[in-house]
């Protein structure tokens, strides 16, 4: 019985120990942080940034998990975004349509900026 309790205790502080030096996940910034979409063809690069979706009113839900999954490559297919599907209504171009906000197909210097 002794070398049980000894043993889980082990296992308690192995566990503990792992919980508190494993880093926080990449959104645990406060407000989101920024992504750099660096592969846009010819265009610079398209900046997004959360703090400007948040100030305009949006919350982590109306993007997270439907249209983008919380994790680095969130279009859940592990490849660029393209704007042919935003163009299609998919990803931004699912709110950046010219209704709901300014349109992906008209306005291209308010996400690719120059570094």
């Amino acid at each position: 019985m002794r070398k049980i309790k000894v043993a889980l205790f082990f296992i308690l502080v192995i566990c503990a120990m792992a919980f508190l030096t494993t880093p926080p996940p990449a959104s645990a910034e406060p407000d989101g942080g920024d992504i750099i979409f660096k592969e846009t063809g010819k265009l610079p690069p398209a900046l997004f940034s959360h703090k400007k979706h948040a100030d305009a009113g949006n919350k982590c839900e109306v993007c997270h998990d439907k249209i983008f999954q919380k994790k680095t490559g969130g279009t859940g297919q592990g490849k660029a975004l393209a704007m042919s599907e935003m163009k299609e209504g998919k990803y931004c171009g699912a709110c950046h349509n010219g209704d709901k906000t300014f349109d992906v197909k008209k306005n291209c210097k308010q996400c690719h900026v120059k570094p």
